[in-house]
């Protein structure tokens, strides 16, 4: 198929699929009214021991094998930054993990799982609404992901440090728009992680009016991360994030070659020809243009794929995201193996112990 002719299928799947997400909505509206309606009686709430503050961290779970040891570790870490734990849970959770959860919570809601991911987010933001908990910070955060890697990342009070009403991990944006145009944030702050600042001015009546608007959906076809981006975008709310393609590749830029080969060393790829040109790089030994090449080939392969899964080397020791995917794609089972590379010749921290043995669960080694 010609370059052409992708471009045209691909509009023309987006257009059918935007026809059946304009079709469903009457659906959709009528079975959010219903969950509304019933509001919170379909809610099973546990409180737990620890106290609301100013700082809150929405965590979303879906776990129905049973709790993750590295889950009570993020716990953990989120107290020990003053964000005290608000879970909510997808799927039932057995006596045993909701008493292991309640030490470290200060509320654990069990729902089905409605609107997957954003059904959680909305649910928990409205919790704190009915209990008249009003944070000066709150992040929303789901289980996709590990982190903290290690336990000294201070990534939260780099979130706050930002000054922006709304931040987040990464920010997904084409390559080139990936900047900042005049204060706003191209783009979208990927889902998994989101951190919100009530202190800065101007953005909670957009914040309100989103998660009480948010469409919902009962299956995974109209799931659309970025729809709370750009709610805040639409309102003039400043955005910002820790990592984004444009600041990776800037990072990149500055490395002394030792550091950006050892960013080939560990990299990760999904396509057979990156995978070969990289292997060819690191075959050859330093000339004047080995540089250029290298930065070409990293620019080349972050414009297909995300740059944390590509090259997680190089994302943790420039921009100290502290997290992994979970394997949900051959690219970030592919991180994984090259985050275990460099930790065991040294090159990057050990991850909290937990966390090593779920990734090597999660590879089969």
């Amino acid at each position: 198929m010609t370059k052409l002719g992708r471009k045209l299928h691909k509009e023309a799947r987006r257009a059918a699929r935007q026809l059946r997400y304009l079709l469903a909505l009457p659906e959709l509206a009528r079975l959010k009214r219903a969950w509304d309606r019933d509001w919170p009686a379909q809610l099973t709430l546990t409180e737990g021991a620890q106290p609301f503050g100013p700082r809150v961290a929405v965590l979303v779970l879906y776990q129905p094998e049973g709790l993750r040891a590295s889950t009570l570790d993020s716990c953990d870490y989120l107290l020990a930054q003053g964000y005290v734990p608000l879970i909510v849970s997808n799927a039932p959770l057995s006596p045993a993990d909701r008493q292991a959860l309640a030490s470290r919570a200060a509320l654990i809601c069990e729902r089905p799982n409605y609107g997957y991911d954003v059904g959680a987010y909305r649910d928990g933001v409205r919790l704190l609404d009915h209990l008249g908990q009003r944070p000066e910070h709150l992040a929303l955060i789901n289980d996709s992901l590990w982190f903290p890697l290690t336990p000294d990342n201070d990534l939260l009070a780099r979130l706050e440090a930002t000054g922006r009403f709304m931040g987040g991990l990464v920010r997904k944006t084409r390559l080139h728009r990936d900047r900042d145009h005049n204060g706003t944030a191209a783009g979208f702050i990927e889902a998994y992680f989101y951190h919100v600042n009530f202190t800065v001015p101007g953005g909670t009546k957009a914040f309100v009016r989103f998660w009480r608007d948010v469409p919902l959906t009962k299956g995974r076809e109209f799931l659309r991360e970025r729809r709370f981006s750009y709610a805040m975008t639409k309102a003039g709310v400043p955005m910002g994030a820790l990592g984004s393609r444009h600041l990776f590749l800037t990072e990149m830029a500055a490395l002394p070659t030792p550091e950006l080969r050892k960013v080939l060393l560990y990299a990760a790829y999904d396509s057979p020809q990156h995978q070969a040109r990289g292997t060819a790089l690191l075959e050859t030994p330093d000339h004047p243009d080995w540089r250029a090449a290298a930065l070409r080939h990293i620019r080349r392969v972050v414009t297909t794929a995300p740059f944390y899964a590509s090259f997680p080397y190089g994302s943790e020791t420039t921009l100290r995201l502290g997290f992994l995917k979970r394997p949900s794609k051959p690219i970030y089972r592919a991180t994984l193996q090259a985050y275990l590379r460099a930790v065991d010749a040294g090159d990057l921290p050990a991850p909290a112990p937990a966390i090593r043995a779920e990734i090597e669960a999660a590879l089969g080694t």
